[in-house]
């Protein structure tokens, strides 16, 4: 039944995957096609962008209930994280707290204090989700000691950034639905695409950028 469950739940992780690549394939196309503005700077991909980028975080909230060793899981990803921030600095476009730094760093505060957070109702991670927005909006506190906590410095620069504040609290939020999920019953035995997808969400979010610019950078060189 377990298998079933992660199917699911991975089918619903590859479904913001293939949303995150399709967002980035239009981000290449108007950068190195000059591909009309609107295609990627709209206000429906603005409000997608962060639901499924939510989804995604609160999924892999969900993912430690299955977890034998999330402080193991969270220092390789971190570790992959931090490989990543050398490599992009190096191509000048830094990622300096992305999407997989937030979860490396969920992942080993979950392996600390999960336990005491399970024990608090959801209603109380979504708000503060909530209130930590609110706060960001309206607090001047800035410097560079604050930007993992979703206060960056003017100027700073990253190409991917998923602070602590408010994602960590999404994140702890799915922790505790994934209680719940151990309970449910499912039906569909077989995988699905999406949830193949979802099995490689790591590698495909690592490469397919890199694809994607070595198929459409010879391709535009072709077509000036």
């Amino acid at each position: 039944m377990g298998k079933v469950r992660l199917r699911r739940l991975d089918a619903l992780r590859g479904l913001s995957v293939a949303l995150m690549v399709i967002h980035h394939l239009l981000y290449d196309l108007v950068l190195l096609f000059d591909a009309p503005r609107w295609l990627f700077w709209n206000p429906l991909f603005a409000a997608g962008h962060y639901l499924f980028a939510g989804v995604f975080v609160a999924l892999s909230g969900m993912s430690c209930r299955f977890s034998r060793s999330n402080g193991r899981r969270g220092a390789r990803l971190l570790a992959v994280a931090m490989a990543l921030t050398a490599v992009t600095r190096a191509a000048g476009f830094p990622i300096h707290f992305g999407i997989l730094h937030l979860l490396s760093v969920c992942m080993l505060l979950y392996a600390l204090v999960g336990r005491w957070t399970d024990c608090l109702p959801a209603a109380v991670h979504a708000g503060a989700f909530f209130l930590s927005l609110l706060w960001l909006k309206t607090t001047p506190l800035r410097g560079p000691l604050l930007w993992v906590m979703g206060l960056p410095w003017p100027g700073m620069a990253s190409y991917d950034y998923f602070p602590l504040v408010p994602w960590m609290f999404l994140f702890f939020a799915g922790a505790r639905i994934g209680g719940w999920a151990r309970r449910f019953q499912f039906a569909e035995l077989r995988p699905t695409a999406l949830s193949r997808l979802g099995r490689q969400a790591l590698p495909v979010y690592l490469l397919h950028q890199p694809v994607f610019f070595a198929l459409l950078v010879p391709l535009r060189l072709m077509v000036r």
